[in-house]
Parts: C-alpha cells; sequence; structure tokens
C-alpha cells in the first residue's frame, strides 16, 4: 500500500488497508511519509508555516507541500506534507496544495493526500469561500492501474468564529479503495484523573495516539456526557482542544452551539468523576471530486457547506459518515447528493429537501 497522512493511502487491493492517517487537521506540522518499493521512493511532501499574526497574505504563487512525482515502477507513492498559514486577509489568485504521489505504473496505488490549515480574519479572490476548493486542495494520489489515495484535510478557521470547517476534494479520483478514506480518528469516551480551570488530565493516552502529541487538538469535548437529557448537540457545552501533548490536553472556554456569545470554563462542568466524550465540531463541512470523510464518534456541523454560499444548503460530491456515532446537521434544511454513497446506521430527519442523484 501507498503512504497515508491527511488522507490514507491507497492499496492494489480492494481489501487491503493502508497504515493509518496522523497529524492534526487544524495545526499540521509533520511532513508526509515516503514510500519505498525495491530499489527506489519517492518523498512526502514537506512542511510550510507562515504566520504573519493579523498581518495580510496575498498568495499570488504556489505554495505547495506535495509529494515528489514518481520517476521509475519500482517506486511507492508518498503522501502529502503539512501547510499551516496564520494570517489577517488571506487573498489572491495563487494556490496551496499538499497532494499524495500519483502512480501511472502497473500494481502501484496513489499517496495519501496531506494536511492544510488557514487560520484568517477574511478569505477574498480566489480563496473566497465559494473558490477555495478549487485552489486549496490535498488530493490523494491517482492510480491508473490500482486504487487511488485519500483525499487528505483542508481546516478553515474564522478568528472570530467558534468553530472552523472541514474540506476534503480529491480532485475526481474515484477509484478509491473503501479504505482510502479521510480518516478523522477519535478516542472513545474516558474520565480525567485531573481538571483545571481549562485543562485536564486523561488517565491514559489512547492507543492510536500513542506515537504523537498534538493530533487531538482542533476536537472538542464535551465534558459531562450527563450535562442534559437532550440527545442533540446544539445544546451541550462544547470545549476546543488548542493544545495537545500525551495525557495533557488544554482547551479554550466551552461554549453551547445554540448559544455562541456565552462561555464557560472545564471545571464548572467537569470533574474526575464525570465522564466526558470527543466530538468532531464544524461550521461548514465539504465533500467533493468523490472524497469520503470518515470518522470515529460523533460529529456536529452547524451549516451546510462552503460553495453553496448559504447556511442551510449541503451539496456533496463525496461522502461524510461515523463508524462509531452520529452525525447532527444543525441548520441543514437542503442535501443533495451528487454521485455519492450514503450509508446510514442510526436514524436520519430532514426537514428540507433531501435529494440523490446518480
Amino acid at each position: 500500500c501507498a503512504a497515508s497522512h491527511g488522507g490514507r493511502g491507497g492499496c492494489n487491493s480492494q481489501t487491503d488497508s493502508a497504515l493509518e492517517v496522523y497529524g492534526s487537521f487544524s495545526n499540521p506540522y509533520w511532513s508526509g511519509s515516503s514510500c519505498r518499493y525495491r530499489y527506489s521512493q519517492t518523498y512526502g511532501g514537506g512542511i510550510v508555516r507562515i504566520d504573519s499574526g493579523t498581518g495580510p497574505l496575498q498568495i499570488n504563487g504556489i505554495i505547495s507541500a506535495n509529494a515528489t512525482t514518481l520517476t521509475t515502477n519500482s517506486s511507492g507513492s508518498a503522501s502529502g506534507g503539512s501547510i499551516y498559514l496564520n494570517g489577517g486577509a488571506i487573498s489572491g489568485t495563487g494556490s496551496v496544495t499538499a497532494n499524495g504521489t500519483s502512480h501511472s505504473y502497473v500494481y502501484g496505488a496513489g499517496g495519501g493526500g496531506g494536511r492544510i490549515a488557514l487560520h484568517y480574519t477574511s478569505l477574498a479572490g480566489g480563496f473566497s469561500q465559494t473558490s477555495i476548493k478549487s485552489n486549496v486542495y490535498a488530493y490523494g494520489g491517482e492510480s491508473t492501474t490500482k486504487y487511488d489515495g485519500g483525499a487528505g484535510t483542508v481546516y478553515l478557521k474564522d478568528k472570530a468564529a467558534k468553530f472552523g470547517s472541514l474540506l476534503a476534494n480529491n480532485g475526481d479520483r474515484d477509484n478509491a479503495s473503501n479504505y482510502a478514506v479521510t480518516k478523522i480518528l477519535m478516542p472513545i469516551n474516558n474520565t480525567p484523573s485531573a481538571v483545571g480551570l481549562n485543562s485536564f488530565t486523561t488517565d491514559s493516552t489512547p492507543t492510536q495516539f500513542t506515537v504523537e502529541s498534538g493530533y487531538l487538538e482542533g476536537l472538542y469535548i464535551q465534558a459531562n456526557i450527563a450535562e442534559n437529557g437532550t440527545s442533540t448537540m446544539n445544546d451541550d457545552t462544547l470545549f476546543q482542544i488548542t493544545q495537545s501533548s500525551g495525557t495533557s490536553q488544554i482547551v479554550d472556554p466551552g461554549v453551547k452551539p445554540n448559544n455562541i456569545g456565552a462561555t464557560v470554563n472545564l471545571n464548572t462542568i467537569a470533574s474526575t468523576t464525570n465522564t466526558y466524550r470527543y466530538i468532531a465540531a464544524f461550521e461548514n463541512i465539504q465533500a467533493n471530486g468523490y472524497a469520503n470523510i470518515e470518522f470515529d464518534g460523533d460529529v456536529f456541523i452547524r451549516n451546510g457547506d462552503l460553495s453553496s454560499n448559504d447556511d442551510v444548503t449541503l451539496n456533496l460530491t463525496g461522502g461524510i459518515g461515523s463508524t462509531g456515532g452520529e452525525v447532527e446537521y444543525e441548520g441543514v434544511t437542503n442535501m443533495s447528493f451528487t454521485g455519492a454513497t450514503m450509508t446510514l446506521t442510526n436514524d436520519f430527519d430532514v426537514t428540507g429537501n433531501l435529494t440523490f442523484i446518480d
């Protein structure tokens, strides 16, 4: 199989699975993974970090952390790297990419896409919310004869907003295996061993996160799953993890999605006798070009996609699902799935329009 990062690498067989994804979608800082086969190898994409504080970032050229291209049949496919941009207004006519290696030879699969995060005060030009999917992306590598790599992640965070947005676009690579997905790993429910003002310590580092620090950054916790008696997440107090190292986590003050103007500190809700759960919460979510975003746990989405330029529409040309929880669309009333598959394991309620287009 090919290398993974934000998206899983493709494989030569539908039943094979590449190594798991890694890194933080909100604060990417790991390079892509190289891949060797026989006598040569391709190299994973590098790391780009640009921080202008509140100053503008105008991008009219190319910022790239793509994996290296294939030069021989005797090479594997590497994964895309990491790009982190922090500034004020982000604009321009350029592009930002972290693609995996494509493979055009026999018995070669595509590498997984990398990770990109933009933190900003405004977006304009080719980086506007209606155009950004065409200019900022982390495609999985394309395979001519086997399976494509999974799309990497693009995270967008307006500094004035409580929640960021998650995008995955695989550039119409429609031959990814069932396992080459944009996977968001989420630990199971746990009880903290210590709670501070806005920090907590877990009893142990979850197994899949023992090899790295920081992967939990960007996820949220509901500090006490018994906080209220409703089954919805819009009235739960959610705390975003901003720093993560082993068993120690630091969070922002908590907020309820249905009352984002009020915040509370963690220790007013959490205690060492209360069970917490991890939640992936976003302002918007978008899956394009046959990308398939798969979560391990509960997902909360306040509004629809970015490209529709409204709060109620979710148009997908890819998939979004959860293997270990529920997906709650708070403000969405119009949903359209074009060339995409949606698998339902729990109840699904739509109060507006739901359209499937083959």
